[in-house]
């Protein structure tokens, strides 16, 4: 699998505690639940576990082969952070003026009811990566409300954190970086807010080069290779066949595994009607997420639950659906 290097294009890594393929804050965030069941030995190791307990050898062979500290990794991490999107998702709607019944019934709808339930199961750095991104767009919806610069730097910490927990969490990073710029012109303290947004965002950045280079000896991002072969595969399919598939493809679309989502298209107008640059933040975050992972020939969907690389949009999608439902 690593020979010959002509197959193999990564570099060789070159430092052991930093060889892993996962991002570095999708490995943080993952230790507190190692060291719980350490602690407080929630699943034993002594247990063995037949078929009065369950009834699927795979699943059986699983729980009996691993290491009980990664099986509570994998019961749980996926769905707290679900969770906590979940509680997010309903803060944002309420600080767009959405009553607390649909909030709740928006906020359950994401949780219950689109892909996100079937990857809340799984310890992939999706779940949380989207659990930071909601937290940096609530502080950003914040921000722009009371024009405290203090909720721009929870805001671009919150982005940083969701870049090195999973890098295309630069897709919600950019739109909303140059969105902050314009709207900036009307604020108080206009240096201290942007300096407040840049510095975590951009730090964040820097640190993905830093582990990058003393991983391989070259700060050239692992990810940013990833979206050029994706775009140099991209010759023998137009792109907006590739968007096409990516939402509505029979067995891999978004919209085909998360139907509830159609409705986007009617909530947009009404989420226009009192949000209109916002709609246009919106689009530009479907835009970067559908034209990076449209550019390319190959990608993830037929062995999972729709496209899960344009899974961290679903909640986003869901905020003009909560206009039309009030």
């Amino acid at each position: 699998w690593l020979f010959p290097p002509e197959h193999n294009p990564r570099a060789i890594c070159q430092n052991g505690i930093l060889c892993s393929g996962a991002f570095i804050f999708h490995g943080i965030t993952q230790t507190p639940f190692i060291l719980l069941n350490q602690i407080f030995n929630f699943i034993p190791d002594d247990i063995v576990w037949d078929y009065d307990d369950f009834d699927d050898s795979n699943y059986l062979h699983w729980r009996n082969n691993i290491n009980s500290d990664f099986i509570f990794l994998e019961l749980f991490y996926g769905p707290i952070f679900t969770a906590l999107s979940v509680s997010i998702l309903f803060q944002i709607c309420r600080l767009y003026g959405i009553s607390l019944k649909n909030s709740i019934f928006v906020s359950f709808l994401y949780g219950f009811g689109t892909i996100a339930w079937a990857y809340s199961q799984t310890s992939l750095s999706t779940p949380p990566m989207i659990f930071f991104a909601l937290l940096g767009f609530y502080f950003f919806k914040k921000w722009n409300i009371n024009n405290f610069p203090k909720y721009l730097i929870f805001s671009g910490a919150s982005f940083g954190f969701a870049f090195l927990t999973r890098p295309d969490a630069v897709y919600f990073i950019i739109p909303l970086f140059f969105f902050i710029l314009y709207l900036i012109k009307s604020k108080s303290k206009k240096i201290k807010s942007l300096l407040g947004f840049i510095i975590p965002t951009f730090s964040a950045y820097g640190i993905y080069h830093l582990i990058n280079f003393i991983k391989s000896g070259s700060s050239s991002p692992q990810s940013l290779n990833s979206i050029n072969s994706l775009i140099s595969a991209s010759s023998s399919n137009p792109i907006l066949l590739n968007i096409f598939g990516l939402y509505f493809s029979p067995g891999v679309g978004l919209f085909i595994f998360s139907p509830i989502l159609l409705s986007v298209f009617i909530g947009f107008f009404d989420f226009y009607k009192k949000n209109k640059f916002e709609s246009i933040l919106l689009f530009g975050f479907m835009f970067m997420f559908s034209y990076t992972f449209g550019s390319g020939e190959y990608w993830h969907g037929l062995n999972a639950w729709g496209p899960r690389y344009i899974l961290p949009l679903v909640p986003f999608l869901l905020i003009p659906i909560a206009f039309s439902i009030e």
